[in-house]
């Protein structure tokens, strides 16, 4: 249902993948870069990007740290009337898209 990776100072994927899965990948420190949807994603320290389940995406490079959260859809709902209440709430506002999500102290 949820599974977590960790990536350190390493050239990650050789090439673009596409996973059934949610993914939410959160530089710890330093940098990263992440090819989504032939968007390149340059992430800094403390900002997570979502990658919408079934886009292609690749881990291009990561300097220092970065935690990856790889979720199905089943993570929030068990059913279909589950799901209503959480895109009402604005829970799943970014998980349309493929985008950095600026996070501040």
């Amino acid at each position: 249902m949820i599974e977590m990776r960790k990536y350190s100072n390493q050239e990650v994927h050789p090439e673009a993948r596409r996973v059934i899965k949610y993914n939410l990948l959160w530089c710890n420190n330093d940098n990263a870069e992440i090819l989504s949807d032939k968007n390149i994603f340059t992430l800094k320290t403390g900002h997570p990007v979502i990658i919408t389940s079934r886009h292609f995406h690749q881990l291009r490079s990561v300097e220092g740290e970065l935690t990856a959260l790889e979720f199905t859809l089943e993570f929030f709902s068990k059913s279909d009337s589950d799901i209503q209440p959480i895109f009402h709430n604005g829970l799943f506002c970014h998980l349309g898209m493929n985008e950095i999500i600026r996070v501040y102290n």
